[in-house]
């Protein structure tokens, strides 16, 4: 314990400063034992502990052995619950160890196996407790005891210096009605609301917002959970007045973030900005794919009166609708110009149409390939009115949408979106010869700087190296994966010989070889220069990389 090593060289303060970047499994396994003056540094730094779900139970066990000694260093907790090789983590912690000094605590995907009971004593009693999070992706793992348990200890909770709390889980939390007061430091607030109603319950918010005398940052997701399937979907938003002399008024909020999965109108929205003066930031996200959407909710006039009317010190307003629609045409041009207001405005502020998806009915008569092709005619004649297909840069084509025989598809495709510059494309599609050998294509290929090859069950080949450069002259990033290492190897050389313009390479491959990886950073560097003297090679941003799995190579 005494040996005098070249890490004594280094100070104590040095020491704070490499423990401030680590985890606690990793000083444990690093520092453990080295000598007893780091074993005495290691007794007076704050651990955070982050288990992931890719950690195994061997991991848990060591760290769990040595926060014996030191559970009272702990002051953060990131935990998955369920982890590669074992569940209910949370409680197997909180079962050995107190943790009297926890500042932060975030549960993710909590195990149904889970018992909460003692995790939810020890959380009650932290009177040094900051920020409190569960995230549950599937909300059914938690009972709700657990549910409504949870939520009255956190929305409750007696820390003085609780200032933020996340609960991100499907629950009807209607019952916070009844409360009649929050944590009083409390700055920041998430919580989703399972409805019963497929309508906003604008109402119920309303109430809610009376309780945050503190908070600044709110955010707040609405889900639909129907009570029995036998009840009928209410699809009219409600005309019960909005009394708004009697609105709450929060002029310390300044952040709101609204998602939905219900129903809701322009009304609903303005009567809760309305509580809302001095907000500064809004963001709306609203999934509406099985409901008919709300018309006025498209209108970026409504939104302007809307805004400038609630909450006129607004700065930034992000806007995410994802609907349905089916049969009528519906004229994006029409809505983006709507929104042209949002741009003038802010000078420093655009609008993006981020995402479209797009399925294609096929023909009926699946034997007829004429019939096919009007079909897709006709829907990709669709789909531009909802987006100029012209201005597409980037498309993907997966074998989930797409298979070899429907090869004619994405020939009318392609063409139609003629200045396609990235193209992300499955691998059995991309090398066959009805796609890779279709004259009519040859031109965009030509165009295209970017490609990525999606594998799935077939890997690239490597004796179609070549034919890929001669088809995309114009390659600056290439994706691929092959089989083996010595395939890799192969390939890359075709790419560093052939493709000019080449500024990001990485192939990955399953299996490893005994071969060596020839492509030192100095090798690279000097065979672009031979066969490409006049191009430019910057040696600073030039690297190689292989990790075992891929090998990735910017120029």
């Amino acid at each position: 314990m005494n040996r005098h090593i070249q890490l004594e060289d280094l100070s104590n303060e040095i020491f704070f400063e490499i423990f401030d970047y680590l985890y606690a499994l990793e000083i444990f396994i690093s520092f453990t034992c080295l000598n007893r003056r780091i074993s005495s540094i290691l007794q007076s730094i704050p651990l955070r502990i982050v288990i992931l779900s890719d950690h195994c139970y061997r991991q848990i066990k060591f760290l769990s052995s040595d926060l014996a000694n030191h559970a009272d260093q702990v002051i953060s907790l990131e935990i998955f619950d369920t982890i590669c090789d074992y569940t209910s983590i949370i409680s197997i912690l909180f079962n050995r160890h107190n943790f009297p000094n926890l500042e932060s605590c975030i549960f993710v995907s909590i195990s149904s196996t889970t018992i909460l009971e003692n995790v939810f004593k020890h959380i009650k009693s932290l009177n040094r407790l900051v920020s409190f999070s569960l995230y549950q992706p599937n909300g059914e793992n938690i009972n709700e005891i657990d549910k409504h348990n949870l939520t009255n200890i956190i929305l409750l909770h007696k820390s003085p210096v609780l200032r933020s709390i996340s609960l991100q889980f499907n629950y009807d939390n209607m019952h916070l009605l009844n409360l009649t007061s929050m944590p009083s430091n409390l700055v920041s607030l998430k919580l989703c609301i399972s409805s019963s109603s497929s309508i906003l319950p604008v109402y119920s918010i309303i109430s809610m917002l009376r309780l945050c005398h503190s908070v600044r940052y709110l955010g707040i997701m609405v889900t639909y959970q129907a009570v029995n399937e036998n009840n009928a979907i209410n699809t009219s938003t409600s005309s019960k007045p909005i009394n708004y002399n009697d609105l709450p008024i929060l002029s310390q909020m300044i952040s709101f973030d609204l998602t939905i999965f219900v129903i809701c109108d322009s009304r609903s929205i303005a009567s809760i900005l309305h509580c809302m003066p001095h907000l500064t930031h809004f963001y709306f996200t609203m999934d509406i794919a099985t409901w008919s959407y709300p018309a006025e909710l498209l209108d970026g006039y409504v939104w302007q009166d809307m805004l400038e009317r609630c909450v006129p010190r607004l700065s930034k307003f992000e806007f995410h609708i994802s609907i349905i629609k089916t049969n009528s045409i519906l004229d994006l041009d029409i809505i983006v110009n709507s929104f042209a207001y949002f741009v003038q405005k802010y000078s420093n502020r655009n609008m993006i149409v981020q995402r479209w998806k797009f399925f294609f009915r096929r023909s009926v008569d699946f034997n007829e390939m004429n019939n096919d092709n009007i079909d897709v005619k006709k829907n990709v004649t669709y789909l531009s009115h909802f987006v100029h297909l012209p201005n597409i840069t980037e498309l993907e084509i997966s074998s989930k949408n797409y298979d070899l025989s429907r090869w004619y598809e994405i020939e009318i495709i392609l063409q139609s979106c003629r200045n396609v510059t990235n193209l992300k494309i499955n691998t059995p599609l991309l090398i066959s010869s009805k796609f890779i050998d279709n004259p009519s294509l040859f031109s965009i290929f030509k165009q295209i700087k970017r490609i990525t090859s999606i594998t799935e069950k077939i890997y690239f080949p490597s004796k179609f190296a070549l034919k890929l450069v001669q088809r995309f002259p114009s390659l600056t990033h290439i994706e691929l994966k092959v089989f083996t290492f010595d395939h890799c190897v192969s390939i890359i050389e075709v790419f560093l010989c052939h493709v000019e313009h080449l500024s990001y390479l990485k192939i990955s491959y399953s299996q490893n070889t005994l071969l060596d990886n020839p492509f030192s950073r100095h090798y690279i560097i000097e065979k672009r220069r031979q066969i490409f003297p006049n191009n430019l090679l910057d040696e600073r941003t030039t690297y190689v990389k292989d990790n075992g799995e891929a090998v990735q190579i910017r120029l």
